[in-house]
């Protein structure tokens, strides 16, 4: 079950040490870091000083839909997170919102076509006075992953500015890595692994030796045996 949280005064951010920057964006530059959907656009002429500079010579990404059927909007990283094995990645963005409510969860996105998804949580504000608040959201160790971010209420004005993901040191103990699924499709065959209905491919077993007849890519040899006779698909899950 997610964890529902509501911040209702000002978001503090999380305190990191030697910390690595994946991805940034201050809006005063092209953002190439970030991808957003077709309902936000960058303010060129402020209404409000931006957070960057402080004042209406800064730019910040601003929400545009009004209509009354409001569909979700989200953005998402470019590229992978990636990080080292003691640390985690925390999200961090200025939110200028008010009167009234916004509401996001946090999504770690996996896999070849990202349909494997790791909740974070649900947040959210409301507040009286529009003005910048920092927020910060710490993701659960994983590895490999695409944060998403998708607003599911908006009912005020919603403008982000100076948004990043970077490593930081995790609140708590990072879990040792535990082996729930070890198959190597030699000796052990792992019957029950299927592969997904809504998946546009599927997964087979074949020996190596035969595997260069269907791509020119495959290997010629198996990881576990070392030879052209071992099955070529080795799976193991962890968390």
């Amino acid at each position: 079950m997610l964890i529902i949280i509501i911040l209702l005064l000002v978001f503090c951010s999380t305190a990191v040490s030697q910390t690595e920057t994946y991805y940034e964006c201050d809006f005063e530059t092209k953002c190439e870091d970030f991808i957003f959907d077709s309902y936000w656009f960058f303010e060129n002429t402020s209404s409000h000083a931006d957070h960057t500079y402080g004042n209406i010579s800064g730019h910040y990404i601003t929400y545009t839909n009004t209509s009354d059927s409001q569909p979700l909007t989200t953005f998402y990283i470019r590229d992978w997170v990636d990080h080292p094995s003691n640390l985690t990645a925390c999200l961090s963005q200025w939110i200028y919102s008010g009167p009234g409510e916004v509401y996001w969860e946090v999504e770690l996105a996996q896999g070849d076509d990202l349909q494997a998804r790791l909740p974070v949580g649900v947040f959210g504000m409301n507040m009286n006075d529009p003005q910048w608040r920092g927020t910060s959201v710490e993701f659960p160790y994983a590895n490999h992953y695409i944060p998403y971010v998708i607003f599911t209420n908006i009912t005020s004005a919603l403008d982000i500015d100076d948004l990043s993901v970077e490593s930081c040191l995790s609140a708590s103990p990072i879990p040792s890595i535990t082996t729930v699924l070890d198959c190597d499709f030699d000796q052990t065959l792992c019957p029950d692994l299927l592969s997904l209905s809504n998946y546009s491919y599927s997964w087979s077993k074949i020996q190596a030796e035969e595997a260069q007849n269907f791509t020119s890519e495959a290997p010629v040899v198996d990881y576990s045996v070392g030879t052209e006779t071992g099955i070529l698909k080795n799976w193991m899950f962890y968390f």
